[in-house]
């Protein structure tokens, strides 16, 4: 396994052309098997997920084909809607990026719902970031306000 690791390395230094292709890969099979994963996970065929998502069985088969790839952020966020979990879309260095998607299993790639995560949501006050520094500096400052025109 090592050896393999070294090969990708080396690929991955010499050439962004083959990063840039691996990157596309990875993600785009990351996403089809990360939907299959949860659906199974939750014992549920391909039509009850397509009748929780408002999409058809066919487009629930497409979605977890890795060979398709052509996801839109609307789709992803049906998707999570319908598994009730949280979509983490973000740019990281390659060394995370390749540390994230090491644990192909059912259980690496499976997300708990919000029903299901850890027994923390059911106290009064939920322990769910571990430091003040964990939000993101943003969220605390994004206003939405509609616009009077």
């Amino acid at each position: 396994m090592f050896g393999l690791r070294k090969n990708l390395f080396a690929k991955l230094k010499g050439s962004k052309a083959f990063r840039s292709a691996y990157v596309r890969e990875t993600v785009k099979q990351g996403v089809a098997h990360q939907i299959r994963a949860m659906r199974e996970s939750r014992n549920m065929k391909q039509a009850d997920l397509a009748a929780l998502s408002g999409k058809s069985q066919s487009n629930i088969a497409r979605l977890e084909d890795p060979d398709y790839g052509k996801f839109t952020l609307q789709t992803l966020l049906e998707m999570a809607d319908a598994f009730d979990v949280w979509l983490s879309i973000e740019f990281v260095s390659f060394k995370e990026g390749l540390s994230r998607s090491e644990d192909k299993s059912v259980a690496g790639l499976n997300a708990k719902s919000f029903s299901d995560d850890d027994s923390t949501w059911s106290s009064k006050n939920p322990n769910v970031f571990t430091n003040e520094n964990s939000v993101r500096p943003w969220a605390s400052r994004t206003t939405f306000a509609r616009s009077s025109s």
